[in-house]
């Protein structure tokens, strides 16, 4: 008996992207049901939660819209994503948005840039994020909706409704339940709920220091969709006031972290994503943060700020070059494909000016060179260790401790000071990659 809900709907007669969307759930286990055309999806009695579609239609150029406002109706909760073509006028992807669409891809982008994967993972991994009955405060009333998944469905519901006030009962059965879920949406709301409580028990910062990273993630999820939309241009107003939102959520989560001795695992426990996907940026600010501060940096949300920014050109990378990042082995990119991977932080830089993102001097100094090495074999500049700023170095050195500290299926956990120690043990025999600078402030952050 078929499942009621697939994680993917695709509507598509075209073999090239069925076979994507087939990689695509085979990689990252995903359930997927395939129409041919709109009336075989109108026909069905299944639900999706995300629905992809590109059907080309010559003559009717607000197909778009109309998939969009049927999928809406077969499931209203459904993210819709529509693939136009090039030529498609403008005014016909914006009635599509407008219609129900919630995000509009090129054909390019569709096909041969790494999109799909970032947002659907968003979507259907992301879009729910997970609560724990310590989070819940009885007699506080809920500022936000509480879902539970039905795993026979894969489905969220409503376990608790907003404005509701957790009693006892309520609350043990949360913990009977197990996990439940925020929507990504109210993330703010869940902050604030938690900042509300003014707990300064060491319980009480973990709360803290949990919702304001998932805070942070969430609006880093929005800021890149939105700095990395092709269809219409995102105004200069949308852009900056998320960087801007995102500076202020660095700067909290900055001061939390000051006086949470165990923010590594926080971190770590909460972010959502593979190593070398860009969900990961999130874990690698907070990361560069922690050692900043104890290195004695300064100007650190800074730092956050442009480890956030630095991997959104990997969205525009092709999907065979995110896949062997993703499961760490650059070592097998083909030349052409180590070629198009060294261009990234410059789509990056590129972005970030064809947005009009307000970043100092500086700040696009660091994004520019966080891949570079002190013995001039980086990228995409190939500058030497003379002109090298400790900061991107150390937004580089996070990526490597988030690569070793990431948890994965099947890997037993380890412990972030012993890698600590572990990178600066072989990067003192071998110190063509970090300045000597560098190394030397790391060291000293580890006393």
């Amino acid at each position: 008996m078929e499942p009621s809900r697939f994680d993917l709907g695709l509507v598509t007669s075209d073999p090239l992207l069925i076979q994507r969307i087939n990689d695509i759930s085979k990689e990252f286990s995903y359930t997927v049901k395939t129409y041919s055309t709109i009336d075989e999806f109108l026909d069905s009695k299944f639900e999706q939660a995300v629905l992809v579609a590109f059907v080309r239609d010559e003559k009717n150029k607000n197909i778009a819209a109309e998939l969009a406002q049927s999928a809406k109706h077969v499931d209203i909760s459904s993210y819709v994503i529509c693939g136009v073509e090039r030529s498609l006028p403008k005014e016909a992807a914006t009635f599509a948005k407008k219609s129900g669409a919630d995000l509009i891809l090129l054909e390019d982008e569709l096909y041969n840039s790494s999109k799909l994967e970032f947002v659907i993972s968003q979507v259907l991994r992301a879009s729910y994020l997970p609560l724990k009955a310590t989070d819940f405060t009885e007699g506080k009333k809920l500022p936000f909706d509480v879902f539970h998944l039905m795993p026979q469905r894969n489905k969220f519901i409503k376990f608790l409704f907003k404005n509701d006030t957790p009693n006892e009962a309520k609350i043990k059965k949360i913990t009977e339940v197990g996990e439940v879920y925020v929507h990504r949406s109210n993330t703010s709301a869940y902050k604030k709920y938690i900042e509300e409580i003014n707990d300064r028990t060491h319980t009480g910062l973990a709360r803290r220091c949990r919702a304001q990273f998932m805070d942070l993630y969430s609006q880093y999820s929005n800021l890149a969709l939105i700095l990395t939309d092709q269809s219409e241009r995102a105004s200069f107003g949308e852009g900056e006031k998320l960087l801007n939102s995102c500076r202020s959520l660095c700067q909290e989560l900055l001061g939390t972290l000051g006086e949470f001795s165990n923010a590594w695992d926080i971190i770590n426990n909460s972010t959502i994503g593979e190593f070398g996907s860009m969900e990961r940026a999130p874990a690698i600010a907070a990361y560069a943060s922690l050692f900043s501060l104890q290195s004695g940096f300064s100007k650190i949300d800074d730092i956050m700020l442009v480890a956030l920014l630095v991997d959104l050109g990997i969205i525009f990378l092709s999907p065979d070059i995110t896949k062997k990042i993703r499961e760490n082995r650059l070592s097998e990119l083909t030349p052409e494909q180590f070629t198009s991977y060294r261009k990234y932080p410059q789509i990056s830089m590129d972005l970030v000016l064809d947005r009009k993102v307000a970043m100092s001097e500086k700040m696009r100094t660091i994004l520019i060179s966080v891949h570079e090495r002190a013995d001039g074999k980086g990228f995409p500049k190939g500058l030497f260790a003379e002109k090298l700023h400790v900061e991107p170095q150390m937004i580089q050195f996070c990526k490597e401790f988030d690569q070793r500290t990431a948890l994965r299926m099947g890997r037993a956990r380890v412990n972030p000071e012993v890698v600590k120690e572990q990178i600066l043990s072989e990067e003192t025999l071998n110190t063509d990659r970090f300045t000597p600078d560098f190394l030397n402030s790391l060291r000293q952050a580890t006393k």
